[in-house]
């Protein structure tokens, strides 16, 4: 099913097969114009393990869905009707698990930019690039937004993955510290785990970032341990050399491997040449490559999309490692340059107001009517 689905749209859709839709969530008279959204689609290595992380459907499959779909940096639902934030974060989890850290990291600073002021996260039914604001029956804050944002961060630090999900006694890994941004990665800063829980016991770690490397160290209270303990060697540096205290110690396709009797190990690295030009740039180009209409057709020429282009002083931007502040900067930038072009066609600004404050005997009076 999957072959024959992958040849026939060029990517594993949701629907493996060709259906009739009903109505939505049965309410009769409401047709769903829109069936196959892509969703499950993007779970298809985690938590899954249905697929092998190098299985080039998969890498096929989530480049289409993030070139259909994308819109404002996350992921959108109703072919581009809608941004839908926290459904992103599935994608992320795929990143994560093949190890293209670049696009995770992408896909989470993109998720947080799109929380509200108290970091809450939201459903859908936001239009992309206008104002920000869900339709009163679905507000903020989500509850599934919340609780995939919370397991994307926990599996960016530790991750258990491996012997289909845990049935083949002694082929799982727990891998550490899966995520880590150029930003983070300086000299005197460091990240942490504290006795978190894992499917093996519990476990606690500090990655001390140094010049050209960093310092691993681990204490663990395994009741049954992992094949090995794994870290990924990041995105923006190139491995010189490392030791470790473990009985065994292994490279392979840039991830660091050891026996779970590790407790610490020495990580010397180098930054990749240039490896940051174009930051600013490339995300840019990304906002301005998406659909920008609604695709009813099911045709996703990359022909019919927006072609990307930047303004003479966006060419010149200075080479800098991705941050959060990068990726706000880059979007307010560009949503900055399409309210321009919304004002200057006649667009009128949705204005906020505040609600009036009541005193309690005006709110009981407003409770009253609603009687």
């Amino acid at each position: 099913a999957l072959d024959h689905i992958y040849h026939k749209e060029g990517y594993i859709r949701s629907g493996l097969y060709d259906w009739q839709a009903g109505w939505v969530q049965g309410k009769k008279g409401w047709a769903n114009d829109y069936p196959n959204q892509d969703w499950e689609n993007n779970l298809l290595v985690y938590p899954t393990e249905l697929l092998e992380p190098d299985d080039p459907r998969l890498i096929k499959t989530l480049s289409e869905i993030r070139r259909r779909k994308y819109r404002e940096g996350v992921m959108s639902y109703r072919n581009g009707m809608h941004v839908h934030q926290y459904v992103t974060l599935n994608q992320a989890q795929q990143y994560l698990a093949i190890g293209d850290q670049k696009h995770a990291l992408l896909d989470l600073y993109h998720v947080l930019l799109h929380n509200g002021s108290t970091h809450e996260g939201f459903e859908n039914m936001v239009e992309p690039w206008t104002n920000r604001t869900p339709v009163a029956t679905l507000p903020p804050p989500h509850a599934w937004a919340a609780a995939k944002t919370a397991l994307f961060i926990r599996n960016m630090m530790v991750r258990e993955y491996g012997g289909d999900l845990g049935l083949k006694q002694g082929q799982r890994d727990l891998y550490l510290y899966s995520l880590i941004s150029p930003s983070w990665a300086r000299s005197g800063q460091a990240m942490r785990i504290k006795n978190a829980p894992t499917e093996m016991g519990r476990i606690s770690s500090t990655l001390s970032f140094v010049t050209g490397g960093a310092q691993l160290t681990v204490q663990s209270d395994f009741h049954h341990a992992p094949r090995t303990l794994a870290l990924r060697i990041p995105y923006f540096v190139t491995l010189d050399s490392f030791e470790s205290d473990a009985s065994q110690g292994f490279e392979k396709d840039n991830v660091l491997y050891f026996t779970p009797d590790v407790t610490r190990a020495t990580i010397r690295w180098s930054e990749i040449p240039r490896v940051h030009e174009n930051s600013y740039q490339n995300l840019l180009r990304a906002y301005r490559s998406e659909f920008d209409f609604i695709v009813t057709d099911g045709d996703y020429d990359p022909n019919r999309a927006s072609q990307p282009f930047l303004l003479d002083d966006e060419k010149d931007h200075p080479a800098e490692a991705l941050s959060f502040d990068l990726v706000r900067r880059a979007f307010l930038k560009e949503y900055a340059r399409r309210f321009t072009e919304y004002r200057l066609a006649g667009g009128k600004p949705y204005v906020v107001k505040p609600p009036r404050l009541l005193n309690a005997v005006e709110r009981k009076a407003e409770f009253n009517k609603q009687k």
